[in-house]
């Protein structure tokens, strides 16, 4: 089994992500601690809006200050793949093989 550790980047932070983040909270305890209302928070986990720029710094430096997703590993048959150049040839290789033994089990 694969397991890397995925390198800092920015979050993206989707209702579920956002609601993780909150995770026990009531939405007016985690609105106080953003700076934010909790229409905005309500908005934000059902996807009916998305944080603004600001809303998104300090929703990641909550984060951070939590450690949320500090030790998110990615497991399985994931792969991480820096070069994207590589990663594209590497997926059309692996389509085509696909496609090829297929074709041979419909020719059988």
């Amino acid at each position: 089994m694969s397991v890397a550790t995925l390198p800092q980047k920015e979050i993206r932070w989707t209702p579920r992500l956002i609601k993780r983040l909150r995770d026990r909270r009531t939405q007016s305890e985690f609105a106080e601690l953003l700076g934010a209302t909790v229409e905005e928070i309500e908005l934000w986990e059902s996807g009916q809006a998305a944080p603004n720029a600001r809303q998104t710094e300090y929703l990641s430096e909550f984060a951070e200050k939590e450690r949320f997703l500090r030790n998110w590993k990615l497991a399985g048959s994931g792969v991480l793949r820096t070069d994207l150049g590589e990663a594209l040839s590497q997926n059309r290789r692996e389509i085509s093989q696909l496609l090829d033994y297929r074709v041979d089990k419909l020719q059988e």
